[in-house]
């Protein structure tokens, strides 16, 4: 792979971000294109498992299904928003949720004495 990783790798599949981040840790070049598309992705996983672990604990209730459809299409809307910003190389957050998942996904830094 090229040294200058494409950020829409990260949006792929969670391969595809797995090489993603093991590219962008291997390189000497740091990115911070790169690493913020990583941050978002590993965000929105996260929001997705939480819609997951919802479901599952109210899986009898009828109710449940009012929050979580309406989740999981917020979620992919967000996804191509995030995966459109990376095709096109901007460095932006996500709307709504972007910049709160920047600070949840703090665990993936640029370098060692980033905090």
């Amino acid at each position: 792979m090229k040294n200058d990783l494409p950020p829409w790798l990260a949006y792929l599949t969670p391969v595809g971000w797995l090489i993603a981040w093991i590219q962008y840790k291997r390189s000497g070049i740091r990115s911070s294109l790169v690493l913020l598309h990583l941050r978002q992705m590993m965000g929105l996983v996260i929001l997705l498992a939480l819609l997951w672990i919802l479901q599952a604990v109210y899986i009898y209730s009828e109710r449940i299904q009012y929050l979580t459809i309406p989740g999981y299409f917020l979620l992919f809307i967000l996804w191509l928003k995030g995966f459109s910003d990376a095709l096109m190389n901007k460095e932006k957050p996500i709307p709504l949720v972007g910049k709160p998942l920047q600070q949840v996904c703090m665990f993936l830094r640029q370098n060692e004495s980033e905090y």
